[in-house]
């Protein structure tokens, strides 16, 4: 192990301390940067270009760099490690100390999974291919995971042999740049992992099986029932102790009677991902990265996978969703983002995709800036643009590998600089209204899947929903509430934004502290709901709120028990049984409640989303979802005047007239001495305090 180098940036007082995240970004030395980040990977580049890169990410306007830390490369054959001492790339400690004598921050990301397209996700051989670090099958096989370059068993979150593994990389990492932390040295930022869905591996009855994981399950379900006559009366098993409890293998549910097993396995499934980062979380800190703010993404497919964004938030201090979409993936855009926005402090996109992998098939430059605009325009304040210098396995990044700006960086660098100018990361996107995203019946659509090892996250990324390959049996229900409740989203969804109306996804029900402006909740309830997610919508209402539910009235409790439940509010059940019927509730209940329309735009589907801050509006984005190009006419609350950012056309007057290409987004900026407020009764009380006093 080599000894420590000193750090080439003069360590900062003391009392500067540990950076923190705040809802405007990330609090450093006295100033708060936006988490605008560029992605540079030091093991794939000639040292010699290292200078040139990091000064030509610093000119697209970003002060950050990420960068993962891949244990595989880092790790010799014989167990010994090379971090600069046979590879001059490999030589961390020294990116580390340019990047702080170019004055730039670093986002480090050590893994141990880190997937860059490298071969085993760059973890070593020799800890893939040891049986007792492997997940296992239902049948007790490894799990290959058909990546290229090389299909590798995946390792298991709950073996011990990993987690002890996983800790002595840590600890080797610790050693080497513990002491380049913040206020020490550059490094501001730290992820937990990446992308924990069991390395995609996660259909629910496909991983993980391994001894560890079924002693685990035994665990939990103890915990959970507390006496094996409880767990009987709940899955009407005969289990002579906990300790004959086995994990449900088939994906057939043969009736409602073998639901609450299934239910109980797929609540375990998400507890174990988030276990293991904070045990991860923990190992770091003991390590020498403690009081860092820490990070960790979801991939592509969030719809569908085991964790939530809710589930990790004591895990992490803040959860972030990959993009990698191009103009045919709005909705995909649209819909992440606005789950972001429902349920993390600051909307982060890890890895804000611009390029890909060769094997992802063309992605052109515009259609990632595209998404980026679009993830911005519905409440994205910050990401990481992963790659913004070019490596090998990967194509479209802005930068070429010996720094040299490609065409698309110049789009990046005017993008970047009307973010910063404007001050995006700090403004707010007002919204009044959130649609609940129920965790019971997220679980049963995992604990109905009948795909077997088929990811349900795959089928979202195709733009299908997860509950397309759910059972389509009713267990006793009214309707197969494993399908309808993604339905009933959707509905309530498409009607919002034909109303031009802003909101969000909650997981379950919002914070009214991170929400104080929220006037509705729409919140889907069948024959079943969680008792304490009934009593937080009434807790909702009685702060002045209004709540809509339906098309149930909730009889059983999350496990399926009998249980006498309150009504969720005080309205009837809303009864959407088609999209007409969808559009005239929202439209009765905005007129209702004099919900806010801001901005509104001709011809549909073009969309509006206004930016402000405490002085007023700062910044309208026009999206055009649809396939044709269109003069969008903007509706103002009173005479103003923009400019695009991206190209300096100007518009004014007390409607605007603008060209949108298909499938287009425009970001104008507002001159700040004529732009008024939307329309609105005065300040004071929110209307939901009024209410409710």
């Amino acid at each position: 192990m080599s000894a420590r180098r000193p750090s080439a940036r003069p360590s900062p007082r003391r009392e500067d301390g540990r950076p923190e995240l705040t809802a405007s970004g990330l609090r450093v030395g006295g100033r708060t940067l936006p988490i605008f980040c560029g992605s540079v990977q030091y093991f794939r580049l000639a040292r010699e270009h290292w200078r040139i890169a990091l000064e030509a990410v610093r000119e697209l306007g970003l002060e950050l760099i990420e960068t993962y830390v891949p244990w595989g490369v880092h790790e010799r054959p014989d167990g010994t490690y090379d971090f600069g001492e046979g590879d001059p790339r490999l030589d961390l400690c020294a990116f580390l100390d340019l990047a702080a004598e170019l004055e730039l921050q670093v986002f480090v990301r050590p893994g141990p999974h880190v997937n860059a397209e490298l071969p085993l996700f760059g973890l070593p051989p020799r800890v893939v291919f040891d049986p007792p670090n492997q997940a296992r099958s239902p049948r007790g096989n490894p799990l290959p995971l058909p990546a290229p370059p090389r299909f590798f068993p995946v390792p298991s979150y709950a073996s011990e042999s990993f987690k002890r593994e996983t800790s002595a990389w840590y600890r080797t990492v610790g050693d080497r740049i513990a002491d380049r932390c913040w206020p020490d040295g550059p490094v501001v930022l730290l992820q937990v992992d990446n992308e924990a869905a069991y390395y995609f591996r996660d259909g629910p009855y496909d991983a993980d099986y391994h001894p560890d994981a079924i002693a685990g399950y035994r665990r939990f379900v103890e915990a959970r029932h507390g006496t094996i006559e409880a767990l009987h009366q709940s899955w009407g098993s005969a289990h002579a102790c906990f300790g004959d409890v086995d994990a449900p293998r088939k994906a057939r549910v043969p009736d409602r009677a073998a639901l609450p097993e299934r239910l109980d396995w797929a609540d375990y499934q998400e507890a174990l991902l988030g276990d293991a980062l904070r045990s991860m979380r923990d190992e770091l800190a003991q390590y020498g990265f403690e009081g860092l703010p820490t990070v960790h993404n979801l991939p592509m497919g969030d719809a569908g996978l085991a964790s939530s964004l809710s589930s990790l938030r004591n895990s992490v201090d803040l959860v972030g969703l990959d993009y990698y979409h191009g103009r045919d993936g709005l909705e995909q855009v649209r819909r992440k983002t606005l789950r972001l926005a429902g349920n993390t402090r600051h909307p982060f996109a890890p890895e804000l995709g611009v390029g890909a992998p060769p094997w992802f098939g063309p992605r052109p430059d515009k259609d990632a800036l595209f998404s980026a605009m679009c993830a911005c325009a519905f409440g994205l304040r910050a990401f990481n643009l992963y790659m913004t210098v070019d490596r090998d396995r990967w194509y479209g990044a802005p930068i070429a590998p010996d720094g040299t700006l490609r065409r698309s960086a110049e789009r990046w660098k005017r993008f970047i600089e009307a973010l910063r100018s404007s001050e995006h990361h700090r403004l707010t996107r007002r919204v009044q209204v959130a649609i609940s995203v129920p965790r019971e019946y997220a679980r049963l659509t995992r604990a109905t899947h009948t795909l077997g090892a088929l990811s349900p996250s795959a089928l979202h990324v195709a733009g299908l929903p997860a509950s397309s390959a759910c059972s389509t049996r009713r267990f006793g229900f009214g309707e197969a509430i494993q399908i309808a409740w993604t339905k009933l989203l959707w509905r309530l969804d498409r009607a919002l934004c034909e109303q031009q109306i802003p909101f969000v996804y909650v997981e379950d029900v919002p914070d009214p502290k991170a929400h104080p402006e929220l006037k509705l909740l729409f919140a889907p309830t069948y024959e079943f709901a969680s008792p304490e997610r009934i009593d937080a919508l009434r807790e909702f209402e009685a702060s002045g709120g209004c709540v809509i539910w339906g098309p149930e009235e909730p009889r059983l409790d999350a496990r399926l028990r009998e249980v006498e439940l309150p009504r969720p509010g005080r309205r009837d059940p809303m009864q959407l049984t088609d999209q007409p019927t969808a559009e005239q509730l929202v439209d009765t209940v905005a007129n209702e409640l004099e919900l806010e329309r801001p901005y509104p735009v001709l011809p549909r589907p073009v969309l509006s989303a206004v930016h402000r801050d405490e002085a007023g509006p700062r910044l309208v984005f026009l999206v055009n979802p649809g396939a044709a190009d269109v003069r969008a006419e903007v509706q103002l609350p009173a005479a103003m005047a923009a400019s695009d950012a991206m190209n300096g056309e100007r518009f004014e007057g007390g409607s605007w007239r603008v060209p949108m290409a298909a499938r287009s987004c425009r970001m104008l900026v507002l001159e700040r001495e004529a732009a008024t407020g939307i329309k609105r009764k005065p300040r004071g009380p929110s209307a939901r305090a009024r209410r409710g006093s």
